[in-house]
């Protein structure tokens, strides 16, 4: 597929909380959701259109399900890709799932662990995804509780590569992960992954590639991400080659268009000759290129005489007989009615003529010497 028909399946849903009923309230998380939605809908970079971007701030766990449950009715082919990006709090359900804290998650208010109940797990997106084959990419900025009892908590490493496993089991090499962690205790500040997503679309990529592309989030993406967060942030990117990684996120705006070759071409006073020439003081004659060689005694007149016929220009036609005879411009200008471009470019892939860029323009003048004797001149002038 195409860039642009991998934009045309794309859906995102941005999720987030800030007030949680129960847990540690968050602050930044409105803020960077507006971020995020600036980065992929509304910037001068960004690919996607509006119509493309779902939110849900400050929501529950029943209004995040019905989210989902609601994009996957309106699927219209298999297929799609879902871009999920949640940011809030986050916790281990077991050994081997995440849970998505909304804002009614609840904490067992002994042990201090997140009731499984209470929250969206990833198994149950993936699972719900599975039904018409969407390709998710996930991207969670969380501040993390590995709490799964008194006694045993999980590193969010080990559960972020428990997550890609589920998620290669569901989809194979069709799905994408970005994450990053920060432990609940450290930091109330959410936004490291829009941050440094912000940062590499405002700088671009390569000029040769139009688009930035999920597959060029490299290393450096986590080192990046890390280094923001400023605390023991464990951040990974995972995005297998293929249809996923080829999926553009932003334009790229150090892209740059290389100008196309042009011939460029003047009216010069061999190419007036053959205007001359062929206006036979008032009389205009047809003539073929070896008359035109005969009466100009130029051989660059008789090489150049097919240009006068290149648009804007067209002064010169061929006639019935493949004689080249003046058109209506061409008698025009050299009446002195008409002002031409002295300078145009023909493209070389394309042959379309057009002005050459800062060209000035010429008009014919007649021009009487001391013994009254008139004789017509180009005159070149800038507009």
């Amino acid at each position: 597929m195409t860039p642009e028909e991998l934009l045309s399946i794309v859906t995102i849903i941005a999720v987030g909380c800030d007030h949680y009923e129960h847990l540690t309230k968050l602050s930044k998380v409105r803020e960077d959701l507006n971020r995020f939605k600036q980065i992929t809908c509304d910037s001068k970079y960004s690919v996607y259109k509006e119509s493309q971007y779902r939110e849900l701030y400050d929501g529950t766990s029943t209004e995040l399900r019905e989210m989902i449950q609601n994009y996957l009715f309106e699927r219209s082919a298999d297929q799609d890709v879902l871009f999920l990006f949640f940011s809030g709090h986050g916790t281990a359900i077991g050994r081997d799932d995440f849970g998505f804290c909304m804002k009614d998650a609840i904490v067992h208010p002994e042990d201090n662990v997140v009731l499984p109940t209470s929250v969206v797990k990833l198994s149950e997106i993936i699972g719900t995804l599975r039904i018409k084959d969407v390709s998710l990419v996930l991207i969670v900025d969380s501040c993390y509780s590995g709490l799964i009892s008194k006694a045993v908590k999980i590193p969010f490493s080990n559960l972020t590569g428990e997550m890609s496993t589920s998620l290669v089991a569901s989809s194979g090499n069709l799905f994408g992960l970005i994450t990053s962690c920060t432990d609940l205790e450290q930091t109330k500040d959410i936004g490291v992954i829009s941050k440094t997503l912000q940062e590499v679309c405002e700088q671009g990529t390569e000029p040769s590639s139009q688009y930035v592309f999920l597959g060029q989030l490299s290393d450096g993406f986590t080192i990046n991400m890390d280094n923001l967060a400023g605390v023991d942030s464990k951040s990974r990117v995972f995005i297998p080659s293929g249809r996923i990684a080829n999926i553009p996120i932003a334009h790229n705006v150090q892209y740059f268009v290389p100008p196309e070759p042009v011939n460029t071409y003047s009216l010069i006073d061999s190419y007036f000759n053959i205007l001359l020439v062929l206006w036979n003081d008032g009389s205009p004659l047809a003539l073929s290129p070896k008359e035109i060689l005969e009466k100009t005694s130029s051989v660059g007149a008789y090489g150049n005489h097919s240009k006068l016929s290149f648009s804007p220009w067209d002064l010169v036609i061929d006639d019935e007989n493949g004689k080249r005879k003046l058109t209506q411009r061409g008698i025009q200008f050299v009446n002195g009615q008409l002002e031409l471009p002295k300078t145009i470019n023909e493209n070389k892939n394309t042959r379309v003529c057009s002005i050459a860029t800062g060209s000035s323009f010429l008009k014919v003048e007649d021009e009487t010497n001391l013994f009254r004797e008139t004789r017509k001149v180009l005159v070149e002038f800038s507009k």
